[in-house]
């Protein structure tokens, strides 16, 4: 039986397939999920903003983009994985609809989903899921052992 893990906001987690059944809600937040099936390798993260200027704490690492998908990235090369070989989604990002006629500075999501797009691209990861944007939140599951993301909308589900 897969034990389940809630990743809060901020969290992430990498490793070697397991029995475990992460979980995470995204708003404007946004997740990438990484898997590769022959080396057994995953990463997710749910991080709430791009990032900073100056480097966070080790413990707020995962709330900006701009600095855990460079780290994913690092784990990836260590473990001689070729970045266009992986399974990837990317995921969330929603703004508010109150937000939508505002500049881009206040809409957080979509700014989280462009980096994370160019991030990948500069990279040579090619997304295999995504589902991005728009005004509802999302709940994701990843079956760490599987490879398998689910995710829901609030008004839907879609599987990979």
């Amino acid at each position: 039986m897969n034990k389940k893990v809630y990743l809060a906001p901020g969290e992430f987690v990498i490793g070697n397939a397991s029995q475990r059944l992460y979980s995470t809600v995204l708003g404007s937040c946004v997740s990438v999920i990484m898997f590769d099936p022959a080396k057994r390798f995953y990463a997710m993260c749910h991080y709430l903003m791009v990032g900073e200027t100056s480097r966070p704490s080790p413990e707020l690492v995962g709330r900006y983009g701009s600095f855990i998908l460079p780290s994913f990235h690092k784990h990836v090369l260590r473990r001689g994985i070729d970045p266009a070989e992986l399974e990837v989604s990317l995921i969330g990002g929603a703004t508010s609809a109150n937000a939508q006629g505002l500049s881009a500075h206040y809409r957080v999501g979509e700014r989280n989903v462009d980096y994370g797009f160019r991030f990948l691209e500069h990279y040579g990861y090619s997304i295999s899921l995504q589902d991005v944007g728009g005004i509802n939140g999302r709940r994701v599951k990843f079956n760490a052992d599987s490879g398998e993301v689910n995710v829901e909308t609030f008004s839907g589900v879609k599987t990979a």
